[in-house]
């Protein structure tokens, strides 16, 4: 079929789907208005303008798939715990407590790369994008291998597959809960 043909056919049948529009009708009932495409007793068909259409925003062609980590980014010289420092105290009566790491390079998420914490010997099961890290009660409820005050922390640097890239050397630190001791009795003289 030639294009001529073709767009002659199509305009010929246009004003058929025009004109297949449903007629719509309203009706008053106790001051109440009702529109439907069925008739009732007293309705009046409705003379409607022509039906406006917008196209919609085309599909947007399919993303490439991710690229490959990159074999040619800089590798990390430098991975380590700068608070809590070590040998320094943390006070907190949950397991909430927060915790800075330092890398260098700077972490590099978009490779896929992630920081994994280890308390007392123990991986938590999340990993953390950033080096500000917010350790919660149940993280610390999960990994805390001891009821001991002296507590060990470990980071190192995963990438996608789980494989460590670097570890910062471990850690130690106190963790202390806040306790009401009742107040001492007086002494009798």
């Amino acid at each position: 079929m030639t294009p001529r043909i073709l767009l002659a056919l199509t305009l010929s049948l246009l004003p058929a789907v025009v004109a297949a529009q449903p007629a719509i009708y309203e009706s008053k009932d106790k001051g109440v208005t009702t529109f439907s495409d069925q008739p009732s007793p007293g309705g009046r068909p409705m003379d409607l303008p022509p039906v406006n259409v917008i196209p919609g925003p085309g599909v947007a062609p399919p993303q490439a798939p991710a690229s490959a980590p990159d074999a040619t980014a800089t590798p990390y010289s430098q991975l380590s715990v700068v608070s809590p420092a070590s040998g320094g105290t943390v006070w907190t009566n949950t397991g909430d407590f927060d915790l800075q790491v330092q890398a260098r390079p700077a972490l590099q998420t978009r490779r896929g790369d992630a920081f994994r914490v280890k308390i007392d010997g123990k991986a938590l099961a999340r990993t953390f994008s950033g080096p500000a890290i917010s350790i919660s009660a149940a993280d610390w409820a999960r990994a805390e291998a001891t009821d001991n005050v002296l507590h060990s922390l470990q980071v190192s640097i995963v990438d996608q597959g789980g494989a460590v890239l670097m570890e910062s050397a471990p850690v130690s630190f106190y963790l202390r809960r806040h306790t009401l001791a009742p107040a001492a009795a007086p002494r009798a003289r």
